[in-house]
């Protein structure tokens, strides 16, 4: 976009990407498709062939496995799961990489690998449930910081805005499901539980701004309704101990309310949109 005098514009602003080496790759990919087209419009029986971009992704990243460490930077691989030709192979690399310790999984968990695997549990493929239910306990096992395992259960919220509970132990196993959202359609930002307080009670926001307390022995109703928002919340953390949880905002707020629904601080004109809150909990 910069050689056709175009500067791209995003809000919260992002770090300059023009200059990453994953586009020379990107290059080299469209070069290979690119240069098939010659061939084919003179022969249309040709048949064209793929790009061999991610095969050679997850080759770099299986050497990568062979031969890194924590402190050898790993190659941009997960974009493979993505591809379904490809997806068992780098579930399997996956594994390898989480079974490396908490480094890796907490490595893998920033760069945002939770939902896809979240998702990918649900298929009926009985050799990738297995390396996905591998790759869960390790998640589960590691990440101490998730306020959404608690009990033997584990609250998961989706795009269509429901809420979702599952048995720990055994992750296809889906206990029930329940629609909090339901006047503001919107994905689900942020869960969790409240341990310490009433193990029963899940916090529940959209990013349409709400923010919806549930009790899972009443699956039907909700308890309690926060307008956090306006259409703009982006991330909720709820204290494992104190009665309180903080809300985000994509307007550069962060949000302290009581678990009464009453609104206890604003943190104003945050540097930037606020896409992560977390407790300090020692």
């Amino acid at each position: 976009m910069r050689s056709a005098n175009c500067s791209p514009i995003s809000h919260p602003m992002l770090p300059p990407t023009h200059q990453h080496h994953m586009w020379d790759a990107w290059d080299m990919a469209a070069e290979i498709c690119l240069s098939q087209l010659p061939a084919l419009v003179e022969d249309p029986n040709l048949e064209f062939q793929p790009s061999p971009f991610f095969t050679e992704q997850l080759t770099a990243f299986e050497v990568w496995l062979d031969h890194g460490s924590e402190n050898k930077k790993p190659p941009e691989s997960t974009c493979v799961l993505l591809s379904q030709g490809h997806r068992f192979r780098a579930l399997v690399l996956l594994g390898r990489f989480l079974d490396m310790g908490p480094w890796a999984v907490d490595l893998a968990l920033s760069v945002g690998i939770f939902p896809y695997v979240l998702k990918l549990l649900q298929t009926t493929t009985p050799e990738r449930r297995q390396i996905l239910v591998f790759i869960w306990t390790k998640i589960l096992a590691l990440d101490k910081s998730a306020s959404q395992v608690h009990g033997g259960l584990l609250a998961a919220g989706f795009f269509d805005g429901s809420v979702k509970l599952y048995d720990a132990r055994i992750p296809e196993l889906l206990v029930c499901t329940m629609r909090p959202h339901v006047q503001k359609v919107e994905k689900v930002v942020g869960i969790g539980f409240q341990p310490g307080l009433d193990s029963s009670k899940i916090v529940s926001a959209s990013q349409a701004g709400d923010i919806q307390f549930l009790d899972i022995r009443n699956q039907r109703d909700r308890y309690l309704t926060i307008d956090a928002h306006r259409g703009s919340l982006t991330a909720l953390a709820v204290h494992r101990h104190a009665p309180i949880l903080a809300s985000g905002s994509a307007k550069q707020l962060i949000k302290v309310f009581s678990l009464d629904g009453d609104q206890l601080g604003t943190i104003r004109y945050h540097q930037q949109a606020c896409f992560h809150c977390w407790w300090n909990q020692t």
